[in-house]
C-alpha cells in the first residue's frame, strides 16, 4: 500500500511546476489534451497558493472572516481537483511517479547583469531587474527555465533534449540558437528576438487558442498584453541584444517607455511630469555613457526640462513633442 503523507501548497505547486519541466520535452503538440494547457493551469495554481517565509507556517489566503472554514476548504478542494485533473489528463501518474526537484533561482538588481555558465554549456546573460527559476538537475533530464525580465541566451545544440523557456506569456523552444527574452511583468508587451538558428514560440492569443510561431534571425515576435495579440516584425538583433555590451536602442518610442528602461539598466529614478509623454516617439542611441548624461540627451530630445534631486532622482518635465510623429 502507498504511503501516504500531508503536503503544503507550496509543495504541491513546486511539484506540478517540476512536472511541466519534465513533460515539456515529451509533449511537442497538445493534440492529444486540446483543453489542457500546462502554462495556463500553473499559474492558476500560483494565485492559489500564499507562501510564508519557511520558518513560518504555510496556509491559504482568506479574504473575509466570514465563512473562513468554509472557503479554506473550497480552496484546497479546487486545487486538489485541479491537480487530479492534470493528472488525469497525462497519463494517471500517481504521487510517487514524480521525483523531487529542486529549482535555483537567479536574481538580478536594476543596474546589475549576470552572466550565467548552464550545466549544459549554455550561456545566459540576465539583464537588469530580472528573475530565472532553473531546475537543479538541468541538462539531465530537463533544459527548462522560467523567466521574468529580460535575458540573451546562447544554446549548446542537442537534438535530444530541446531548451524551453517559459514566461507568462508564451514558451520558447530551440534546439542551438541564440535568441533574446524581454518578459517583464510590468511592462505592456513581452518580445522575442533571435540572432541565429530558428525558435518555435508556443503562444495563445485572446481567444484561448494555441498558436505556434516559428522565428527567424532577426526577427521578432510581440505580444500586446493589452489587446492579447501577437505580431511578427522584422528587427536588427544587435541592437535588440546591445544592452549586452552598454549599448540602448530605442526605435519609435515613447519617452515613458524610454524612462522605464532607463531607470532599470541604470538604477536611477526619472520621474515625468506632463501630459505629452505618451504622444511623441523618438528614435535614439545610448551607447556607452554614464546616467546623467542618458537623462540629459533624453531631455534635449525631447525639449523636457531636466531636474535633478538628490543623488540619481531626476524630475522630466515634458511639454509639447519636439517632433511629432
Amino acid at each position: 500500500m502507498a504511503r501516504k503523507r500531508k503536503i503544503s501548497t507550496e509543495e504541491l505547486a513546486r511539484l506540478v511546476e517540476q512536472y511541466f519541466n519534465e513533460e515539456a520535452q515529451k509533449l511537442e503538440t497538445k493534440a492529444d489534451f486540446p483543453d489542457f494547457n500546462e502554462q495556463e493551469v500553473f499559474e492558476k495554481i500560483k494565485r492559489r497558493t500564499f507562501v510564508k517565509k519557511e520558518s513560518e507556517k504555510r496556509e491559504l489566503r482568506v479574504f473575509s472572516r466570514k465563512h473562513m472554514w468554509a472557503k479554506s476548504l473550497i480552496g484546497v478542494a479546487a486545487l486538489c481537483i485541479l491537480v487530479i485533473s492534470i493528472w488525469l489528463a497525462v497519463g494517471r501518474k500517481t504521487y510517487s511517479d514524480i521525483p523531487k526537484i529542486d529549482m535555483v533561482e537567479i536574481k538580478t538588481a536594476n543596474g546589475k547583469r549576470k552572466t550565467i555558465t548552464l550545466k549544459d554549456g549554455s550561456v545566459m546573460i540576465l539583464n537588469a531587474a530580472s528573475v530565472a527559476h532553473i531546475p537543479s538537475d538541468f541538462g539531465k533530464t530537463t533544459r527548462s527555465i522560467w523567466l521574468e525580465g529580460e535575458a540573451f541566451f546562447e544554446v549548446e545544440k542537442n537534438d535530444q533534449l530541446p531548451f524551453f523557456v517559459y514566461s507568462s506569456s508564451s514558451k520558447t523552444q530551440v534546439l542551438g540558437t541564440s535568441f533574446n527574452v524581454s518578459a517583464y511583468p510590468q511592462d505592456n508587451k513581452m518580445c522575442i528576438t533571435v540572432a541565429s538558428g530558428r525558435v518555435k514560440v508556443d503562444a495563445m492569443d485572446a481567444a484561448k487558442r494555441n498558436n505556434a510561431y516559428i522565428l527567424q534571425p532577426n526577427q521578432m515576435i510581440v505580444f500586446d498584453k493589452r489587446d492579447k495579440k501577437y505580431t511578427m516584425q522584422k528587427v536588427n538583433a544587435q541592437h535588440v541584444k546591445g544592452w549586452i555590451n552598454n549599448k540602448l536602442h530605442f526605435e519609435k518610442k515613447t519617452v515613458s517607455e524610454i524612462v522605464s528602461v532607463l531607470n532599470r539598466f541604470y538604477n536611477i529614478s526619472i520621474v515625468l511630469e506632463g501630459t505629452a509623454q505618451h504622444a511623441c516617439r523618438y528614435t535614439v542611441d545610448f551607447n556607452n555613457i554614464p546616467s546623467n548624461t542618458a537623462a540629459k540627451i533624453l531631455a534635449d530630445l525631447s525639449a523636457a526640462s531636466l531636474i535633478q534631486q538628490k543623488g540619481q532622482q531626476y524630475i522630466l518635465k515634458l511639454n509639447q513633442c519636439k517632433v511629432p510623429m
